[in-house]
């Protein structure tokens, strides 16, 4: 080069347009397909997790008795929907008695618990039923 020609100046064209080596092409191609995996990966979580039908599962266990000698029982609601429950009722029978068990709001994924008392003297099989739910 003579003292006399001008140095190439680096220009954005100049800058974008230059010959790259296999190095830089691979880091190129690599970068872009982790891009494009997390992108892809977002969404498919994202419609995999969105909204849906609260999906409720009850049970009960025996949980003693109260001072008074009557059996207690722990009902668990379980929701393993899309999306959350409120105002969750369930119906407990033992023999002739009922007892109504109302949970305020159980999100999804998440679970909730009451204790139910009969009176002393009870005896039967106990039943559980779910009544009702409603979705925020």
């Amino acid at each position: 080069m003579n003292p006399t020609d001008e140095a190439p100046s680096k220009t954005r064209g100049n800058l974008f347009s230059r010959e790259r080596t296999a190095f830089e092409w691979a880091l190129l191609l690599v970068s872009a397909g982790a891009i494009g995996t997390i992108v892809i990966g977002l969404l498919i979580y994202a419609g995999n997790q969105a909204g849906g039908e609260a999906k409720l599962v009850a049970g009960f266990a025996r949980a003693g008795t109260d001072r008074n000698g009557g059996p207690q029982f722990e009902v668990t609601v379980r929701n393993t929907g899309g999306s959350g429950a409120e105002q969750v009722v369930t119906e407990v029978s033992l023999g002739q008695d009922t007892r109504l068990v109302t949970m305020l709001r159980i999100p999804k994924d998440d679970e909730a618990s009451a204790i139910v008392t009969f009176p002393a003297g009870s005896s039967g099989d106990p039943e559980l039923q779910l009544l009702s739910y409603n979705q925020p």
